[in-house]
């Protein structure tokens, strides 16, 4: 801001070697001014990076829990359908040999 300011008054009044200084002066600061904005951008898209990287890590081990509960669900309904079958197999071999 105070650097294009600068720049633009020696560069109006660029008459004298006090106003060509005050135009380079204010070119120098203008620059500066630019490369700290683009400084603070970069730091900006490397924290916007780790979050993002931070975020999938936990979107994955989320994903890697509800894998593992829904295996454990479907080991106990095989379990489960395995007992069935047997208790029905057990009952039947009973009435045939009532019989």
């Amino acid at each position: 801001m105070w650097g294009e300011l600068l720049s633009t008054i020696g560069g109006i009044t660029a008459f004298g070697g006090t106003y060509y200084g005050l135009y380079k002066l204010g070119f120098h600061m203008s620059r500066k001014e630019q490369i700290y904005k683009m400084n603070d951008r970069i730091k900006d898209i490397e924290e916007l990076i780790e979050y993002q990287q931070k975020i999938e890590q936990e979107s994955i081990e989320i994903l890697k829990e509800h894998k593992q509960e829904l295996l454990e669900h479907i080991e106990k309904l095989n379990n489960h359908k395995v007992e069935k079958l047997n208790n029905y197999t057990i009952f039947n071999n009973e009435n045939k040999k009532d019989k």
